[in-house]
């Protein structure tokens, strides 16, 4: 008869509560359906069956960690990196990313474990909210940590989108940060906050943008519509420089392996949108604009070569001539009409 483990990490306190015997549980240990991951503090074994995509696999090993940490320290609650990473945020981790905590008891000061970092915050009162058996930082809370210890284009292209799903408002996130006073990484956290644009679609957008703007680069307009000479509708840009007649375009793998119902397999789909990108691409330049495409490893790996090719086509489009329309706020407008950054 298989044993009625947890499913998450458990002491050895709560394995008897639940019925397990000293033995059942060295019966466990033996079969490798259980590991021992600290004095007192155990969890089911961890597999992946490498078949999700490797944001997944790495979310499920982080929150494997997430849950042990907790055990080993009951007086602290997930934050920073890791309650964004519970919540469900768009927040990018390596393997192996430290888990953070923060104590909500009083602690002299900050400290670092293997694979963790606790946090201590003595100067306000810690907002948790319980989920299932976890203990968190509310979400506003864990943006605006985020917001301070990350670097901005990760963090800002994170509370774009919280903002876009309606899991937080700026306003919340303000709040906490004017209660962080004297904190380590608050002035890079209210500049970033100047940054969130709820507007940009995609987490890439959000991170290239952002990009741009720590080299000294202006950030094009997000999500500009662009029309013809007849008002007929040919693309909407991921952004847009009109003062300098070029648009942007942030090409994540994902974007062309959308379900869009149709009969192909994923193969023949991303071919056939990628045949309808390059021809609106035609379209678009045809009226008069330049436009510079990157992928997402060419802007994390190489960013000034992608500013440098932006630059290059500010240069070219600088000189020619729009013929259509563009669509702002709701109105039909010639570029000269739109902020020109």
């Amino acid at each position: 008869m298989a044993l009625d483990l947890p499913r998450t990490a458990f002491t050895y306190r709560q394995a008897l509560s639940r019925g397990l015997s000293r033995a059942e549980l060295g019966q466990a240990l033996r079969a490798g359906d259980v590991h021992r991951e600290a004095r007192g503090v155990y969890a089911p074994t961890l597999t992946l069956d490498g078949t999700g995509a490797s944001w997944d696999l790495l979310r499920a090993d982080h929150l494997h960690r997430l849950h042990v940490a907790l055990q080993r320290f009951p007086g602290a609650v997930a934050s920073h990196t890791s309650a964004a990473v519970f919540h469900g945020l768009e927040i990018v981790i390596a393997a192996g990313s430290p888990v953070e905590l923060t104590v909500v008891d009083r602690s002299p000061k900050s400290r670092r474990h293997e694979g963790l970092v606790i946090h201590h915050a003595d100067s306000s009162a810690t907002p948790i909210v319980a989920v299932e058996t976890i203990r968190t930082t509310t979400l506003p809370r864990t943006v605006a940590d985020v917001l301070r210890t990350r670097r901005p284009p990760y963090a800002v292209a994170m509370t774009d989108r919280a903002v876009a799903r309606g899991l937080v408002t700026l306003d919340a996130v303000r709040e906490e940060l004017d209660r962080q006073v004297r904190w380590r990484g608050r002035p890079q956290a209210r500049e970033s906050l100047k940054l969130v644009d709820p507007v940009r679609e995609s987490w890439l957008e959000s991170y290239s943008f952002v990009t741009f703007h720590a080299r000294g680069h202006p950030m094009p307009l997000p999500q500009v519509e662009v029309y013809d000479e007849h008002f007929a509708f040919v693309g909407r840009v991921d952004g847009l420089w009109p003062g300098q007649r070029t648009f942007g375009e942030a090409d994540g793998q994902g974007k062309y392996f959308l379900d869009d119902g149709s009969a192909l397999d994923d193969e023949e789909r991303a071919r056939s949108k990628l045949y309808a990108e390059a021809a609106r691409h035609r379209r678009l330049e045809a009226l008069g604009l330049v436009g510079v495409r990157w992928t997402g490893s060419e802007i994390r790996t190489a960013p000034d070569a992608v500013v440098r090719r932006v630059r290059e086509g500010m240069h070219r489009g600088a000189g020619m001539t729009f013929r259509g329309w563009v669509r702002w706020r709701g109105r039909f407008v010639r570029l000269a009409a739109l902020p020109q950054g």
